[in-house]
């Protein structure tokens, strides 16, 4: 009999749940803030250049990320008013800027005295592809006009690519303006072989919502993803012929970069729920 009574209640509350079931689907966008993770320095230590040449550096070679804009699209499952599941797409865009070097060479050339050049890596661009995290999470839901969600789960990084377009000028010192003599192009790809580099991570969010009539919602979201390593190998790059020595033992020495893709954006946008 207890079993009867305790079956009868278990469907009940199927029932009941199946009847507030409902589906949200959500278009968002918003600013991305790239963390100091996706900064670093590069230095290739010490150079070698013709007889008696002394080799100055002033500065280290950076690769700076700045957020730009995030877009995404939800599909929100709620079996029960408070509790439901949550399938994510965003799609990040991160700018990031090059350059920050400058080496000064001096030769010696007996009776002349001594030979100056300038060569700097001025402001570049990294073409970054979009990032565009698969995620899968758990959603709270508050009831009333205002209500407040958040949710969280794991997400999956598919593969992007990256390239360096690198402008390099040159001149004689003393003063002298600078001149554009090159452009180095170093693709790269995100391939997570080394060991704690991978595909998957984290996210998790917190939002709002505001109703308006009975289906359309107007929606705020901060969200935060954490993924694991990822390593950006260099492909086969074309380096313009440059005469000076110089430029091309440093870009010989443009290790794989470490990159950690976390970051948090804000959203705004609008939500349907049938």
């Amino acid at each position: 009999m207890k079993a009867r009574v305790g079956a009868l209640s278990l469907v009940a509350c199927l029932a009941a749940s199946g009847a507030c079931a409902d589906w949200e689907v959500a278009v968002l966008g918003g600013p991305t803030f790239p963390f100091y993770e996706q900064s670093f320095a590069f230095d290739p230590g010490p150079l070698g250049g013709p007889a008696g040449a002394v080799i100055g550096q002033e500065g280290v070679y950076r690769l700076d990320g700045r957020g730009g804009l995030s877009l995404g699209a939800a599909l929100a499952f709620h079996p029960h008013p408070a509790l439901g599941l949550e399938l994510r797409l965003d799609t990040a865009d991160v700018d990031v800027r090059t350059g920050g070097v400058r080496y000064r060479v001096r030769v010696a050339v007996p009776p002349f005295g001594s030979l100056i050049t300038d060569v700097a890596f001025t402001e570049g661009e990294g073409d970054l592809e979009r990032l565009r995290p698969v995620s899968l999470n758990f959603r709270l839901r508050s009831p009333g006009t205002l209500r407040v969600t958040a949710s969280g789960g794991v997400s999956y990084l598919p593969a992007f690519r990256f390239a360096i377009r690198q402008p390099i000028e040159a001149g004689l010192g003393g003063g002298a303006p600078l001149v554009e003599v090159a452009e180095i192009l170093v693709p790269a790809e995100a391939l997570p072989e080394q060991q704690g580099d991978g595909r998957w991570g984290l996210n998790g969010g917190i939002g709002l919502q505001h109703r308006f009539g009975a289906r359309l919602q107007l929606q705020a979201d901060g969200r935060y993803f954490r993924f694991q390593r990822q390593t950006l190998y260099q492909g086969t790059g074309a380096l313009t012929p440059v005469q000076d020595e110089l430029v091309r033992q440093i870009a010989a020495r443009l290790d794989p970069a470490r990159f950690n893709p976390t970051f948090f954006q804000a959203t705004v946008g609008i939500a349907l729920s049938f």
